[in-house]
């Protein structure tokens, strides 16, 4: 047989096997590995583009087996829960005398989901950088322009530090904090904590 043929040959036979694992017609750890790999490593050569298409052949093949393998363990932790939930019905219906429907409703995985459920939060509105920018420079002229003793300020502000009562809400409060950390040589190891 001309090496050219046989080369096909083998990448069509490859092809198929392939095709029928995808199908889920054939098991991929049901073919002999030794055979085929043998039959690969006599491609095997310095034509790269050969090399390249058994790499890819035996690197589908892997796949294949790792997904049938994933199926598998999925198919055997569902069968676990199912089991699990059997037993957990009967000792269930053993032991309250409930009837078949209740038991189902309690153990109903949604119906408990949804009593464990917490309350969602709402998310933050995303805005712009722009939008930021505008809301932030507002703030700031808002802040600048009111007619505010700062040194009075700064006082309230040391006095609430003291306390540990003092969160920074606005521009004002960070101006005033700057103030009071200059004005009264506040130490201030972490300003996070006024956040």
């Amino acid at each position: 047989m001309n090496t050219t043929l046989k080369i096909f040959a083998i990448i069509n036979f490859y092809r198929e096997l392939i095709e029928k694992i995808e199908k889920e017609e054939l098991n991929p750890f049901e073919m002999s590995s030794e055979e085929l790999s043998e039959e690969l490593k006599e491609l095997i050569g310095d034509n790269f583009i050969i090399n390249g298409i058994v790499i890819s052949l035996l690197s589908k093949l892997l796949k294949l087996k790792v997904e049938y393998l994933g199926k598998q363990l999925i198919q055997i932790e569902e069968e676990k829960e199912e089991r699990l939930k059997d037993v957990f019905k009967q000792v269930l219906k053993e032991e309250t005398n409930l009837e078949d429907d209740d038991i189902e409703a309690l153990l109903m995985i949604d119906s408990i989901k949804e009593k464990l459920k917490k309350p969602k939060s709402i998310k933050p509105k995303k805005i712009s950088y722009k939008e930021f920018q505008k809301i932030t420079k507002g703030e700031i002229k808002n802040s600048l322009h009111k007619i505010i003793d700062y040194n009075k300020y700064a006082l309230e502000v040391a006095k609430e530090v003291e306390n540990g009562t003092f969160k920074i809400k606005n521009i004002k409060d960070f101006i005033g904090s700057l103030f009071a950390i200059h004005l009264f040589n506040i130490e201030v190891k972490d300003i996070k904590k006024f956040l």
